[in-house]
């Protein structure tokens, strides 16, 4: 009978393929090995490694994956494999100083990868919810981005030239205006008609503009 060498690599692919084949997505986890495994020789015209079912229920930790090295339909030697897993993902970070109040761009910031065992729940995650948005303080560069942090920003700022849509029945008048104050869309804010210097309240609808309903402008 002849005999087939396994070797330590052989043993630890067979262990990492096993632990990637339960992650959605393997392609962000960092695995580790723990220790150090030997080559050995196994009799048998046919050798194969195989993973004993297991189960990752963590992000990060210590797994152990048990191998049956099985010769000719038989199971010649239990090996055990201890490792680390740690699964990852990149998140936005700040990519220079960002002053507060500034609108961040794209070019603001930059992509860190982590480990989803070092986030919290008030992190952003996704650069999609970063971009567009108003700093509300002074974030230094390098520095994670909490939800804290940013704010959306008005979509009409005070003393702005806007443009005030006025309904009254089934008539619609659009006029510019000046805006007193900043305000977000849904938000109802005082404007100044310069034609008769009266103050009227409207709802800001989108950038740069507002509207009131009924009344005279």
């Amino acid at each position: 009978m002849t005999a087939r060498p396994v070797t330590a690599a052989e043993l630890c692919t067979v262990a990492e393929h096993a632990c990637r084949a339960q992650l959605a997505d393997n392609g962000n986890a960092e695995i580790v090995f723990i220790g150090a495994r030997n080559d050995m020789d196994v009799q048998g015209e046919h050798v194969t490694v195989v993973a004993r079912p297991f189960f990752i229920d963590r992000p990060a930790g210590p797994v152990t994956v048990t191998l049956d090295i099985v010769a000719d339909g038989k199971t010649a030697a239990v090996v055990r494999v201890p490792l680390r897993v740690s699964l990852t993902r990149e998140i936005p970070v700040a990519a220079r100083d960002i002053a507060r109040g500034q609108v961040i761009s794209g070019s603001d910031i930059m992509l860190q990868r982590v480990t989803l065992a070092a986030i919290p729940r008030t992190l952003i995650v996704e650069a999609a919810g970063v971009i567009g948005q108003r700093a509300r303080c002074r974030i230094p560069r390098a520095s994670r981005l909490y939800e804290r942090m940013v704010e959306q920003p008005p979509a009409v700022t005070g003393k702005e030239t806007i443009t005030v849509v006025a309904d009254a029945g089934r008539c619609r008048v659009a006029f510019q205006a000046h805006a007193q104050q900043d305000g977000r869309v849904g938000d109802r804010i005082k404007v100044l008609n310069p034609a008769n210097n009266r103050v009227i309240r409207a709802v800001v609808t989108g950038p740069g503009t507002v509207r009131i309903a009924g009344g005279r402008p």
